[in-house]
């Protein structure tokens, strides 16, 4: 036993030189992946900025207890801020951006991503729904909760309109601690 050797020295040193450029070669690649994945969401998100607050002229990222968020500027007066949230819907997670003007009012919102059936409410029947929200302040409720209500729920699909509900009210509470009314 004594004289079997497996790996002698110099041959681990070779390994290790035939090796370790492949590995930091990897390395830079998968850096390189996802500095390009985060650079195409940045393009997206600028696209979807503008969608949902489309006065704005420029916006600032910031962050709330890791949820991000842009404060949205015309010329140096703030006009309010884009948010992106999320609900829980039918199928899991499902992200929305939602464009909030400093009087509290909704400019736009948009579905970023999901899995809910999309029969019931894919990203067309999320966008319609979404749409009654413009132009509107808290709070929101669902008809069908309330015959006073404001909002029309998904037909077939009140989870998905909960998710969003719930993701919208999670974009106006952060909007309220952070860009609310006496937050300048």
């Amino acid at each position: 036993m004594r004289g079997i050797r497996l790996f002698s020295l110099r041959s681990l040193v070779l390994c290790f030189l035939f090796l370790a450029p492949w590995g930091m070669a990897g390395g830079m690649i998968c850096g390189a992946g996802a500095l390009a994945a985060e650079q195409e969401q940045g393009k997206k998100d600028a696209g979807h900025l503008k969608q949902v607050m489309p006065e704005a002229e420029r916006f600032e990222p910031a962050q709330y207890r890791g949820t991000p968020y842009w404060v949205a500027y015309r010329g140096s007066d703030r006009i309010g801020g884009v948010f992106k949230t999320e609900g829980i819907g039918y199928a899991g997670p499902l992200e929305v951006m939602t464009g909030i003007d400093s009087e509290g009012k909704i400019t736009g919102a948009i579905p970023l991503s999901h899995r809910e059936t999309p029969a019931l409410a894919g990203d067309g029947v999320l966008r319609q729904f979404m749409s009654q929200f413009v132009g509107k302040k808290e709070p929101f409720i669902l008809k069908r909760d309330d015959p006073s209500g404001n909002i029309d729920a998904i037909t077939s699909a009140t989870v998905s309109s909960r998710a969003v509900m719930g993701a919208m009210a999670e974009a106006m509470k952060i909007f309220k601690k952070e860009l609310g009314p006496g937050t300048n």
